[in-house]
């Protein structure tokens, strides 16, 4: 198995309860990273896929092989839309009684679900292996995440608004900031006058 961290953008996260992908399926864990092809990981990952791929099938990759990092293009759920252009997506899952860890950029356990979105950037922990059922192929075995839900450079992709771009036509501008004037100087009082004895 090889193990890598890697940096990218969330998509379709599922890390704090387990989904299904279809309903005959068994829950599991997972989400999708979005790499753009210009980033220096994307050749590492290209790399060791082509190594896996070679050292599982000393006579030539069947037609059909499934990996689990492949370009937006390819996938379903990203096919035909423009924004995903330059962009691969790897697929990485762990099975329901196996928990990712999620934590923020200090390591410590994410309490506020809301900071793990679709587009948020984040680097994620992850495995590759090859498995023989099925088709065969190289599949992402997820680890862990840490983000801190800093949206990434192609904006939430759940299209959710903020707070003020949501209610902007319902709360009222804030009133322009005054400064308060100074405060009036205290009157000096007086010199008392010395008395000698």
């Amino acid at each position: 198995m090889a193990q890598h961290t890697i940096k990218g953008i969330l998509s379709f996260p599922a890390v704090f309860a387990p989904e299904k992908a279809t309903p005959t399926s068994d829950p599991r864990f997972g989400l999708n990273l979005l790499v753009h092809e210009s980033d220096p990981q994307h050749a590492a990952m290209q790399a060791d896929i082509k190594e896996m791929l070679a050292n599982a099938y000393p006579a030539g990759t069947p037609p059909g092989t499934e990996v689990s990092y492949s370009p937006c293009e390819n996938v379903k759920s990203y096919f035909g839309k423009p924004q995903y252009a330059g962009w691969w997506v790897l697929r990485a899952y762990s099975r329901q009684d196996s928990p990712p860890i999620v934590c923020d950029m200090r390591t410590q356990p994410v309490m506020d679900r809301g900071k793990i979105f679709p587009g948020a950037e984040a680097y994620v922990q992850f495995n590759f292996y090859a498995y023989s059922g099925g088709k065969g192929g190289i599949a992402a075995g997820l680890n862990g995440v840490m983000s801190d839900g800093v949206t990434g450079s192609i904006g939430r992709l759940d299209n959710k608004q903020s707070a003020s771009q949501m209610f902007a036509g319902v709360v009222p501008a804030a009133p322009a900031s005054t400064a308060p004037s100074a405060p009036a100087a205290a009157a000096t009082p007086p010199p008392v006058p010395l008395a000698f004895n």
